[in-house]
């Protein structure tokens, strides 16, 4: 008999959990706000085949006022501002 309320009471709680997700998902909290103008560029590193040439690369790019923000494939470095 136990078990059976058991059951009872965690389907209960899984409908009121799955009930407050649903509501949750139809009123979001969070609005989106556009952030500023994000420009990219990317930055062949095709013949960079050092540790000191990917250096040299991003210290200059950030001398300009660039940001590292990912490599493809050790191929094509990208930078954001």
């Amino acid at each position: 008999m136990k078990k059976n309320q058991l059951v009872k009471v965690a389907l209960i709680i899984l409908m009121i959990l799955f009930a407050v997700g649903i509501v949750n998902n139809m009123f979001p909290s969070q609005s989106a706000i556009a952030a500023g103008k994000i420009q990219y560029k990317v930055v062949s590193a095709e013949k960079i085949y050092t540790a000191e040439g990917y250096e040299s690369l991003l210290n200059e790019m950030s001398n300009k006022g660039w940001t590292f923000d990912h490599a493809f494939l050790n191929l094509y470095v990208t930078f954001r501002k």
